[in-house]
């Protein structure tokens, strides 16, 4: 039985989708019973044997192809989807089918693709990021939004009737794809945190909030965060040469200057450190010396973040759009307000500010908060028990 894993998104950059890809190929290829083939870059995750030519593969002798993202539906294109005889399975990372669920002018906008018949589409979306990248503009870089989720829901329409296996992560896309996804069979399975992140018997040094990921605006929205920074000192002036955050993650040239620089304009260089790209070990133990993780995201279709975070024992600060829904029952999201964390108002910089210093300022609070965050996760996320089920899945595929 031969299997294709697509992971296109690794040609560009590095992320927990990534690492997601890396752990299940190793675990397949652990297993011994499947013929692999794995497209993309993983090299930085230490996953050397990637065939980096789509045409390397006879793809007509696959038996099943599982693609991580939408820009792997994009190669698929153009190797031709009608010389495609294998099943396809979709593990849907991202927050596509919400989008498309909402809004109606996306989904008009992305018919026009079809009519323009596009003989590179990845091109296009390369322009447009190209044009808006080095952009403060806020009106721009959601006009860029906009248009580049329209693109990828034309792009996830042309492939939605050859999708025989969807797997959801988070209950909303589950629900969604009841509606919008017919033939294929639709499975619920969330991501849990890879083995690495554990809580760690330290003496802390530093129970300020951290941040951990791309340093970006368009989903990001890190500046939200270091502006909140201001308003909590601004309310509580005693915090004005305290250390209250540490943002980890690489330094994106297009915003990671203008990150600085709002830090310098708005006084917080004592306030925010910039701690650069951390790996393994070392972010696991940033982690652990931290008090909470924090978060201002436009969207999350589920934050491995504040998952391995929790598995590291420390609470989640993160606003009410970021907060997705794990079942069906409507109270059952990831993070409980006042249990496993603290939930602010979306894009309200006052709100975000209390519960700011109110998780900064409570240790009493924060500590029972890292204690449910930590059993939460041991109860309800399990790597092994992951890869596991998605071993069945992709057996019972072939």
């Amino acid at each position: 039985m031969k299997l294709l894993i697509m992971d296109t998104g690794s040609f560009f950059d590095i992320g927990g989708a990534e690492k997601d890809t890396a752990d299940l190929y190793r675990y397949l290829k652990s297993k011994g019973d499947i013929e692999l083939y794995l497209y993309g870059d993983l090299s930085k995750l230490g996953v050397y044997d990637c065939i980096k030519d789509i045409n390397s593969v006879k793809i007509e002798d696959l038996n099943l192809i599982i693609i991580n993202s939408i820009k792997d539906v994009v190669t698929l294109k153009g190797v031709g989807l009608d010389k495609i005889k294998a099943k396809l399975m979709l593990i849907d990372r991202g927050d596509l089918i919400v989008h498309m669920h909402r809004s109606p002018l996306k989904r008009f906008i992305s018919r026009i693709f079809d009519i323009k018949d596009i003989s590179n589409p990845e091109s296009y979306n390369q322009r447009l990021k190209s044009i808006t990248s080095k952009s403060r503009l806020i009106l721009l870089r959601e006009i860029r939004d906009f248009l580049s989720k329209s693109y990828n829901i034309y792009l996830f329409r042309s492939i939605m009737n050859r999708i025989d296996v969807y797997i959801a992560i988070n209950a909303t896309q589950m629900m969604l794809a009841e509606r919008y996804i017919k033939r294929a069979k639709k499975i619920y399975q969330p991501i849990a945190p890879h083995k690495e992140f554990r809580k760690l018997e330290i003496s802390k040094d530093y129970e300020g909030a951290i941040y951990v990921g791309r340093l970006e605006e368009t989903q990001k929205r890190v500046s939200f965060i270091i502006k909140g920074i201001r308003r909590v000192i601004d309310k509580h002036g005693d915090l004005k040469d305290r250390e209250l955050l540490r943002i980890i993650g690489d330094y994106n040239k297009n915003d990671g200057p203008y990150y600085k620089e709002l830090v310098r304009r708005l006084s917080l260089e004592k306030n925010i450190r910039f701690i650069g790209a951390l790996y393994g070990d070392d972010l696991v133990r940033a982690i652990n010396n931290s008090g909470f993780i924090v978060s201002a995201s436009k969207w999350e279709s589920f934050s491995r973040n504040f998952i391995e975070a929790m598995a590291c024992g420390i609470p989640v600060l993160t606003d009410t759009r970021n907060n997705v829904l794990i079942n069906y029952n409507p109270e059952e999201h990831l993070i409980k307000d006042g249990y496993n964390g603290l939930i602010y108002k979306y894009n309200c910089i006052d709100d975000f500010a209390d519960k700011f210093y109110l998780m900064l300022n409570n240790k009493q609070l924060r500590d029972e908060m890292a204690d449910n965050a930590y059993k939460f996760v041991k109860e309800r996320f399990d790597i092994d028990k992951n890869r596991e089920e998605l071993y069945s899945i992709i057996k019972s595929s072939l």
